[in-house]
């Protein structure tokens, strides 16, 4: 099962015009809003606070953009959740060692 939030929407929408993240960060400029792709991708991957001021007018242009509900993806920004970090601590990480013979 999917979960909504709106970085999966802003993915998908993204996808389905077929941009990259660079791509889609020159068009935000056209929107007065400036984001790196590093950024974007984060907020993609709901590891950024989307519900944070600083993204009211980047979820504006998003909207214009990609031709999306506002309401729609207002009700679903107020509802993602920043996904925790992975906890690596139990891990197991391969080790290769080259025979120096």
């Amino acid at each position: 099962m999917c979960k909504i939030t709106l970085g999966w929407i802003i993915w998908r929408a993204r996808r389905s015009v077929g941009i990259s993240q660079r791509e889609l960060c020159k068009e935000l400029i056209n929107y007065g809003v400036q984001i790196d792709w590093y950024k974007l991708s984060k907020l993609e991957n709901n590891r950024l606070d989307i519900c944070d001021r600083e993204y009211n007018q980047f979820t504006v242009a998003i909207c214009q953009i990609f031709s999306l509900d506002a309401s729609y993806v207002e009700e679903i920004r107020r509802q993602t959740e920043v996904e925790p970090p992975a906890d690596l601590s139990q891990s197991v990480f391969p080790i290769y060692v080259k025979n120096l013979r």
